[in-house]
């Protein structure tokens, strides 16, 4: 779950009705979780590069995770995250209009997040190649399929807190560095690694020489 998923779980939570302690049940807490597959072949364009690229097969799956809360006044959020690098409005707008007809959940409500992978076919029009329309068809469906069905399964729940650290995923372009700070080797390719970098890193202040 990143940032921004993170707060607004944060600000369904600390409304007037709910109050938690360590892993009780929360009274009226209602949560409901599903994911749906976005099949994708081959012949379509991989998104995220300067030019369009082409794979054989695929080695995970892609998926439009869906989680949706009920407080106990009966409203509802849904948190959503895609598989795709990235999703626009006009794709968007028209789920939400779904949503709120099929599961009572507001647009204002309703919070879709893109993992931002750059291995999988292109949902946006960038660099040299075209959204491929028939996989933007196929993620807007997975979208509201599985908004639909973790609202079916609304049940009673409790909330658990972990914090935790994933540093291996900026391997590729972020190194953490002994005083603190990012070298973020995207913005400076052409420089050589700092010396005394630690491990990889994920957040931090951004640093070249």
């Amino acid at each position: 779950m990143n940032q921004v998923c993170l707060l607004a779980l944060i600000l369904v939570l600390s409304g007037p009705n709910w109050s938690f302690a360590g892993n009780q049940p929360v009274a009226g807490l209602r949560v409901g979780a599903a994911a749906v597959d976005i099949e994708a072949d081959d012949t379509m364009v991989i998104g995220g590069s300067i030019h369009g690229g082409r794979v054989k097969g695929a080695e995970g799956r892609l998926r439009a995770v869906a989680l949706v809360l009920a407080t106990p006044d009966a409203s509802k959020v849904a948190i959503v995250a895609c598989d795709v690098l990235m999703l626009t409005r006009d794709l968007l707008d028209p789920l939400a209009e779904e949503i709120e007809k099929t599961c009572g959940i507001a647009p204002s409500h309703l919070l879709v997040n893109a993992t931002h992978t750059h291995h999988a076919p292109s949902t946006v029009t960038v660099h040299g190649y075209d959204r491929d329309e028939i996989f933007c068809k196929r993620v807007q469906r997975a979208i509201v399929k599985a908004v639909q069905q973790a609202n079916a399964k609304l049940e009673d729940s409790q909330f658990s807190f972990w914090l935790g650290e994933e540093s291996s995923v900026g391997q590729n372009s972020r190194l953490l560095l002994r005083d603190g700070s990012i070298f973020w080797i995207g913005a400076a390719r052409r420089c050589r690694p700092p010396d005394g970098a630690v491990r990889s890193g994920t957040a931090g202040s951004c640093f070249s020489r």
